[in-house]
């Protein structure tokens, strides 16, 4: 495939590479639904390597692809029309009740993220703990108080109503990982 042809298939699929036939997967690997891992015919191995961002990747006919782009096209017959969530946060479990189509600003919200007050949203300043939130590139101030917790039912009351099943697990409780 010459440069133009690859990127303008790039392209078509968001700038990312178009993932192998379901064919060529399903004659490469074998998939555990129950543990969502990826295991190459050829050698009986899981698939366990990782990129710098934490996903499984594996190589298909030279090519790099997260697993869990694999896994998807290996389970619904098309490549992900949009990025791919990994509901808990965890980025290597691909089981396929943990794998959503997100677009980039839900997969963005649905990321761990909190600061030094152990709940997303909420920061400690003047003697005070504030909520505030990000929408669409907009900050919004949503409150202050003298309570930990209570800055933080603001911040969860807020991002529930916006974000719905997309908040991570971090707005619904305290994270100390």
């Amino acid at each position: 495939m010459t440069i133009a042809a690859r990127f303008k298939a790039a392209q078509s699929t968001g700038f990312r590479k178009p993932l192998p036939t379901v064919a060529k997967i399903a004659a490469t690997f074998d998939f555990n639904p129950s543990t969502g891992e990826l295991i190459r015919k050829s050698n009986g191995r899981t698939m366990k390597s990782q990129n710098t961002n934490g996903y499984y990747v594996v190589r298909v006919d030279g090519d790099s692809f997260t697993a869990h782009r694999i896994i998807w096209k290996l389970l619904y017959g098309y490549d992900p029309t949009a990025d791919i969530d990994h509901i808990d946060g965890v980025k290597t479990n691909n089981r396929p009740s943990n794998l959503r189509l997100a677009s980039a600003a839900q997969n963005s919200v649905n990321r761990k993220g909190t600061g030094a007050s152990g709940y997303r949203g909420v920061s400690f300043s003047r003697g005070r703990w504030h909520a505030a939130m990000r929408v669409n590139g907009k900050r919004f101030y949503l409150g202050a108080s003298h309570c930990l917790e209570e800055a933080a039912a603001l911040y969860r009351e807020a991002a529930q109503k916006v974000h719905g099943d997309f908040c991570h697990r971090s707005v619904t409780e305290k994270v100390t990982e």
